[in-house]
């Protein structure tokens, strides 16, 4: 009996081969939920961030001013200055005159009647300078006689001729003439003083009432401080009703932020805590709150939504932390900026 053999004759198919795997494909509809879920994620992390750890608040630039405003109805008849002008204390800024004529009419016989009493003081203080210095006159002559009588004396009295006696009382009679004279010289100088002080305050008057009569109801408006000319209400030659502004002085050196606290934050205002000011144009300052004020005020219109109750906030002041940023805070004068304080920390 033949063996079998399995390595006789020729096999039809010796091995199989396996067909390579094929390569996973990425799901891009999965990766980008994925982004999109991490990107949601991050921002509601940011938002839950923003939301305990800083609180953003509503604030706009100011600066310390004085309003210029009168009254009565003014004519402001000349402007010296200009918006922008930058002034000194005691500058001239306009003139102007009171509407109301029966006012300056009033107020010209004032004048013209202290210039009237003035006159006659003089002529009174004149008449008694003119007795004192005839007074004056006498005495000098009297002591001048007084002088060489003694000499007289002190002739006889070395030669016995007269006792030590009379020399003394000629002595004293002499002394009595100087204090009576020196008196008077006083009160004549203390009388040409006032008449000095007298025409001063009368040509004070005269300016007042004007050279020829004709302009006395005009005024003149002193600066009483330094700074910079804001906004001007009235032209040349026109009418600035009561209370209304004739111009805004500024206060360039003061300027800060005014923001807006919610009641609910009122813990986190301290003096002296810093806070991040964002400007209209992006940049970002430090800045440090100087005050806060005890009444609550009604937010301004472009911080309060249409439609909502009115909301009361606390409104606090903030100055610029370095000097030197003094300067970028006065260029974004009346604009609105983001003002961000940390809830934990300085």
């Amino acid at each position: 009996m033949q063996e079998f053999s399995f390595r006789q004759g020729n096999a039809t198919i010796r091995h199989l081969k396996e067909m390579p795997a094929p390569k996973k494909k990425i799901n891009i509809d999965r990766l980008l939920f994925v982004i999109l879920l991490a990107l949601v994620a991050v921002y509601a992390i940011f938002r839950l961030y923003k939301g305990l750890a800083i609180i953003e608040i509503n604030g706009m630039v100011t600066m310390e001013k004085l309003d210029v405003h009168f009254t009565d109805d003014i004519r402001v008849n000349e402007l010296f200055v200009e918006e922008g002008a930058t002034i000194a204390e005691g500058d001239t800024l306009f003139r102007y005159t009171n509407q109301y004529f029966e006012n300056d009419a009033a107020s010209y016989m004032n004048i013209v009647s202290n210039k009237e009493r003035i006159d006659r003081e003089v002529i009174d203080i004149r008449r008694r300078l003119l007795e004192k210095t005839s007074e004056r006159t006498i005495l000098q002559k009297r002591l001048q006689e007084q002088r060489f009588d003694l000499q007289t004396t002190r002739q006889l009295v070395s030669l016995a001729a007269v006792s030590k006696t009379e020399f003394d009382n000629q002595e004293r009679d002499i002394a009595s003439t100087e204090d009576k004279l020196e008196l008077i010289r006083r009160e004549v100088q203390f009388m040409n003083i006032q008449i000095d002080q007298l025409n001063g305050l009368k040509g004070e008057y005269s300016n007042m009432a004007g050279i020829n009569g004709s302009a006395f109801q005009s005024r003149y408006y002193v600066a009483l401080k330094e700074g910079l000319i804001g906004q001007i209400g009235v032209e040349n030659n026109e009418v600035c009703y009561k209370g209304d502004e004739v111009l805004t002085i500024h206060q360039p050196r003061l300027v800060k932020v005014q923001a807006f606290f919610n009641q609910s934050e009122a813990d986190e205002i301290e003096i002296g805590r810093t806070v991040t000011i964002q400007f209209p144009d992006g940049t970002k300052q430090k800045g440090s709150i100087d005050r806060f004020y005890v009444s609550t005020y009604e937010l301004p219109p472009e911080f309060q939504k249409k439609y909502e109750p009115t909301t009361r906030s606390i409104l606090v002041d903030i100055v610029p932390l370095n000097e030197s940023d003094v300067r970028n805070w006065q260029q974004f004068y009346k604009m609105n900026v983001q003002v961000k304080l940390q809830r934990y920390g300085n």
